[in-house]
This record gives structure tokens, sequence and C-alpha cells, in this order.
């Protein structure tokens, strides 16, 4: 390594002694010769033995660059999870808007004064019928759409899904998969994918925003919402922008897929955005509360 270095420091005198008898061989006037009285200057006041004219050893990079990599490794993931959340966050609140918009233009179409539990009565066809939101699902930019009884059709649907303690549901009546879906499931082009369960004067909807990909878990991308039955409306609502046709589902359900949020019968806590806890709000409200994912647990 030593020789190495003696011969680099020796060309780059022989260099300059080079560049200093061209220097003398052309006027000073010359741009070139300039810059080879330049370069022979910093070769006499930077002597082989000054340790800023020579550059990184090997060794002094290797450790720079193991830093570098220590660093990474410890942001990354953090940086990572942090860019999921928002998107998470993003997704449920245009979820929330197209659904919102789709419903006032039903209402606005079919002159609609009331509150959508009223409205919904009058064109209810009936219990378990997908033929109740077909209106609203004409404003969504639907691309597809199975029933319950074809749900091993939809390639889209995820095969499982999962509880909020991270539990697989099988068997269930309410969920986002190919086992759980309530009386149909429709696909958005953004690949939104949500499952609904039709009443006649009200619909409960299971929204998974980031639609087959993983988790497919209740909290973390799989969010409720109710479209009328308006009267739980305080107890799931709060001040997260919806409205009394839209908001937050409160979870007062026997479904396992809602197991822990609410306890069954009483009226979640719109102040409560802590859904683990007696009354704590959805999920739902406590993402568009707070702009962040509930803990797990």
């Amino acid at each position: 390594m030593k020789l190495i270095k003696f011969i680099l420091v020796e060309d780059i005198r022989q260099q300059a002694q080079k560049l200093e008898n061209f220097s003398e061989t052309y006027p000073q006037g010359n741009r070139l010769c300039k810059q080879a009285q330049e370069l022979v200057n910093f070769s006499e006041i930077c002597p082989k033995e000054n340790r800023l004219c020579r550059g990184f050893t090997l060794a002094e990079v290797l450790i720079t660059l193991g830093i570098i990599g220590v660093v990474a490794a410890m942001t990354m993931p953090s940086l990572i999870q942090h860019h999921k959340e928002k998107e998470t966050v993003a997704r449920l609140e245009k979820f929330a808007s197209t659904l919102s918009q789709a419903l006032n233009l039903w209402k606005a179409e079919t002159g609609c004064i009331d509150e959508a539990s009223t409205c919904l009565s009058y064109i209810s066809k009936g219990d378990e019928k997908c033929e109740n939101f077909e209106p609203i699902a004409s404003k969504m930019h639907v691309i597809g759409m199975v029933t319950r009884d074809k749900r091993n059709t939809a390639g889209w649907l995820p095969d499982k899904a999962y509880n909020y303690y991270g539990e697989e549901q099988v068997g269930n009546y309410g969920g986002v998969s190919k086992v759980t879906i309530s009386t149909c499931a429709y696909l958005l082009n953004d690949g939104t994918i949500f499952s609904i369960d039709i009443n006649p004067t009200n619909l409960d909807i299971l929204v998974d925003v980031n639609g087959k990909k993983l988790p497919n878990r209740v909290g973390q991308d799989i969010f409720p919402f109710t479209i009328g039955g308006n009267a739980n409306f305080a107890s799931g609502g709060g001040n997260t922008g919806l409205t009394k046709d839209i908001y937050p589902y409160p979870l007062g359900s026997n479904y396992n897929a809602f197991n822990g949020l609410c306890r069954i019968n009483l009226k979640c806590n719109p102040e409560n955005v802590n859904p683990s806890k007696e009354n704590g709000a959805s999920p739902t409200s406590y993402v568009l509360l707070t702009k962040k994912l509930p803990p797990k647990y």
C-alpha cells in the first residue's frame, strides 16, 4: 500500500514538473499556462506528508459506509410504517368522501329531502337485497360486484380476514373476504373493496381500503360505516365530519368482525377514541379523529 502511494505521489510530482516546464514555455497570459502554474503551486505547498493531499483510505470508506447502513437500517422501517399509515388514512378519507358524494347524488336524483334511512325504506326491495344499494353503487366507479352465494368466484376478495385482535374470521357473517362477506361485495376502480349488510332502512358497510393486500384486519385496513339508521348516530359519529346519513358504524354488534370494539347493546362514546375500551369509538371514528391507526391488541 505504501509503495502504491509513493508511486502515485511521484507521478503527481512528475506531472507537476512537466506543467512547470509547460508554463515556462508559454506566455503568462495563456489560459492553459495559468492552470498549470496553479497546479505547480499546489504541489509546492502540499507536501506528501500532508493528510489533506491524499484521499480516504479503504478502511475509512468502509467505516463511513457502515455507519450510513446502520442509520438507514434503524430509520427505514419507521419511515415505511409512517408512510403506510398516512396512505391508509388518506384512502379511508377518500372512501368516506366517495360514499358521501354518491349518496348525495342519489338523494338529489330521487328528490329525497329526508334522512337516508327514510328514503331507503321507500325504495326497499326487502332484507338482504343487493338491489337496494345499486342506485348508490352506480355512482361510485364500481368495476366488480359479487353476491354472498358466489363470493368464491371473486378473485379480488382476500381469502381470509381478521378481527380487531388479529383473530382469523371463519364462517362469520359480516366481513370482507371470501368466507365473511355479508349480502354483497363491491370492487372500486382504485382497488378498494367493501362488503354490505343490506337492511330495509340502513346499510352496514365494511371497507378494506387497500383491497386484497394485507393485513385485512379490522382497525388496520378494514373499517365500518353505516348509511341510514340515524337513531344510533350519537354512538359513533362524533365530530368526524360525517353526517347522520353516513357515519362510523357504532359496532354494537355480536359479529366477531367487531369483537372488542364496543360492548354489545351499549352505545359507543364518540369522545372515547380508544376502541379497545368499553364504549370506545369505532376504528373509523378513531382514524377520522386522530389521523392515525388505532393500536394493535
